[in-house]
């Protein structure tokens, strides 16, 4: 939204920046989730800790 405004850029750079952390990243992860894509720190997460608890493989973790 604020990236591509060039005025906004030159004028204000907080105000583009708050935009694109306003909308942006929620905008991408909302993608992503819709998508059926999943997110590397929350797939690691839960793998590691199903390998802490002994119900994966470390294998199983190097591989995913």
């Amino acid at each position: 939204v604020g990236g591509c405004v060039p005025g906004i850029a030159a004028t204000d750079p907080g105000l583009q920046r708050i935009l694109l952390g306003a909308f942006g990243l929620p905008m991408g992860l909302f993608m992503t989730i819709v998508g059926g894509g999943e997110l590397f720190t929350g797939n690691t997460a839960v793998v590691t800790a199903a390998a802490l608890e002994g119900k994966a493989t470390w294998k199983n973790l190097a591989k995913n």
